[in-house]
């Protein structure tokens, strides 16, 4: 979506815009599809403004910024997207000022709107055995097993595991070079089924291939060499699940919440479990990984003093 520009004070608004993206792209903080997001979130709120008559940005007051929320509320956009576009106006705004070209950023005392956490689904550790264990594969479904064991085995996103290369992987010690959001590097660890699941996978590849892997090859690829799509992934691992006899639907990131999950009711080390997500923000960690309701009851039963105990022999 593009800003139309009828007149020089309109052209101000799109200026620094344009600005904005190009700081963002250079800085590589941000990735392409979230720059994308950004451009989209802005346009429109800067349409907003020009039926507003605010061709610039000195003029851009928070009552601006709090007619926008309430007009998205009145269309009904829902509250996480309402919030979404408060942070990213805010951090635009925020550059303003660091660039100097904004004296205070009007979006700083506005609260967002509350919005529900609603907490994924993990797969229990018996169905995650029937979804994983061994049977008759074809050669995708190997490939697909690899990718399968490292959503689980290190917590891994989708698009992490399909941007793998040769050299980001150590057979030996068994582990991962991960490059995740924002181009922030994290080691990972993988285990023994997926060492053995990715020795099988490398088996297949050089059969579609005619050669072995080696250096900044892809580790996982399509039958004629391409990059895999994520959606077809997505949709092949739900086909698969349910042939392997699980009920509910399943998606990758399914299995990266199985995987924190798993490991915090194991070991209760939050602080590990975020660097092996790769999360900025411990609270990020806090919802991916909630307890069960049945282990915090276990939890409550075993550790609480008036849990258990019959109030009558009291």
């Amino acid at each position: 979506m593009v800003l139309n520009v009828t007149n020089n004070s309109t052209a101000l608004l799109t200026a620094e815009l344009s600005a904005y993206y190009a700081s963002l792209a250079e800085s590589k903080k941000a990735s392409l599809n979230t720059i994308r997001t950004y451009e989209y979130q802005l346009t429109l709120f800067s349409l907003f403004l020009v039926e507003n008559e605010v061709l610039n940005w000195h003029d851009l007051t928070s009552n601006h910024i709090k007619q926008y929320m309430s007009l998205s509320k009145k269309n009904n956009i829902s509250s996480s997207t309402i919030a979404s576009r408060l942070t990213i106006i805010r951090t635009f705004l925020a550059w303003l000022v660091e660039s100097n070209k904004l004296l205070v950023n009007p979006a700083s005392a506005i609260k967002a709107p509350k919005t529900p956490k609603r907490l994924p689904k993990d797969i229990n550790t018996d169905d995650m055995q029937q979804l994983l264990k061994s049977s008759s594969f074809d050669e995708k479904e190997f490939r697909d097993l690899a990718i399968y064991e490292l959503l689980y085995s290190s917590g891994l996103r989708l698009s992490e595991v399909l941007e793998i290369r040769y050299l980001d992987l150590d057979m030996d010690e068994m582990r991962l070079r991960i490059i995740g959001k924002g181009d922030k590097e994290r080691i990972v660890p993988f285990g023994s089924y997926a060492l053995k699941s990715i020795n099988q996978w490398l088996d297949v590849r050089k059969k579609w291939i005619g050669s072995p892997i080696k250096g900044d090859d892809l580790l996982f690829i399509g039958t004629t060499g391409n990059k895999i799509n994520a959606r077809t992934l997505q949709k092949r691992l739900a086909n698969f699940a349910q042939i392997q006899g699980l009920r509910s639907h399943v998606h990758p990131h399914r299995l990266r919440h199985s995987f924190a999950t798993h490991m915090l009711e194991s070991s209760q080390d939050l602080r590990a479990v975020q660097e092996l997500l790769g999360h900025a923000n411990l609270s990020t960690t806090q919802v991916y990984t909630h307890l069960n309701f049945s282990h915090l009851a276990a939890v409550y039963d075993s550790a609480h003093p008036r849990a258990k105990k019959d109030p009558q022999k009291t």
